[in-house]
């Protein structure tokens, strides 16, 4: 059974912010297209997760998106910024 995964990062060439949407049988085979492609995925969420954190609040959101991460706050920027985005490529797929 596909799962739909988005991944939030940048390409090898580019420091600009985006997301990647696409299905795949496991977050692994989706990490693995992901760097096959040249693509450096700082956070995967799964279709999910991803709405598990449209429904959260401020406080639990900073906890999904953990300041472990060196990019939390772009994540959570882009996330709050860009979720039309992220939700129309889900979409597609």
């Amino acid at each position: 059974m596909m799962k739909k995964f988005v991944a939030i990062g940048h390409w090898d060439y580019s420091q600009n912010i985006t997301c990647v949407a696409s299905d795949a049988s496991t977050r692994k085979e989706f990490e693995h297209d992901l760097k096959g492609n040249g693509f450096i995925a700082w956070m995967i969420f799964s279709e999910k997760k991803l709405n598990e954190y449209k429904a959260a609040d401020f406080i639990e959101r900073m906890e999904m998106v953990s300041y472990r991460n060196r990019h939390a706050m772009d994540i959570r920027d882009y996330l709050d910024e860009c979720m039309d985005i992220i939700e129309s490529k889900l979409a597609a797929i």
